[in-house]
């Protein structure tokens, strides 16, 4: 089809691609196709290796850097770890400050942060990591039709509450009761 429009348009392949791509785009958005929609859930654990209100071990960060290096409890931790979520699907964050998205893990002792650390640094600091944001079920991602928590069999809240609002109610993303919203 692209080498049709291509022909007849006389215009170049690529963009003949893009416009038979923004067609299909446009089509899909149209409506909701049976193939665009499934059943999907999120797997939503607590602390990981909790010891009370903390994770396991300590951690080291620097000023401006962007690693976080574990000491051996906590690397020994990590490295065991095997379930979901994904500890780069997690956050981590010293308690009481931000919340920064682990982005990498190298399997022995350090992570990977999405920006630099910029709350107090130093050696031997609690830590906690948790899965604050979830990602959409899929990559194509429209809309919810219900969301539930069906250990508690309460729908979910998705349409109330904005980031910003979320911002108000719990700035730090640290309360860890049973969920009752969604937020975008």
């Amino acid at each position: 089809m692209s080498f049709q429009l291509a022909g007849e348009i006389g215009v170049p392949m690529p963009l003949a691609r893009t416009f038979i791509n923004e067609a299909l785009g446009a089509i899909y958005d149209e409506m909701l196709w049976s193939f665009q929609m499934r059943e999907g859930g999120w797997l939503t654990p607590g602390l990981l290796f909790s010891t009370g209100t903390q994770s396991a071990g300590t951690i080291t960060t620097t000023a401006q850097g962007s690693t976080i290096v574990g000491d051996a409890t906590a690397a020994a931790a990590w490295v065991a770890y095997s379930g979901l979520p994904l500890l780069t699907q997690c956050q981590i964050r010293s308690p009481f400050y931000s919340l920064y998205n682990i982005v990498a893990f190298d399997n022995v002792n350090t992570f990977t942060i999405d920006r630099p650390w910029m709350e107090p640094p130093g050696a031997a600091q609690q830590y906690m990591i948790y899965q604050a944001y979830f990602a959409p079920p899929v990559a194509d991602f429209k809309r919810f039709f219900e969301i539930r928590d069906t250990s508690l069999n309460n729908p979910m809240d998705y349409w109330t509450y904005s980031r910003k609002d979320l911002a108000i109610k719990d700035p730090q993303r640290v309360v860890f009761n049973n969920p009752s919203y969604v937020v975008p």
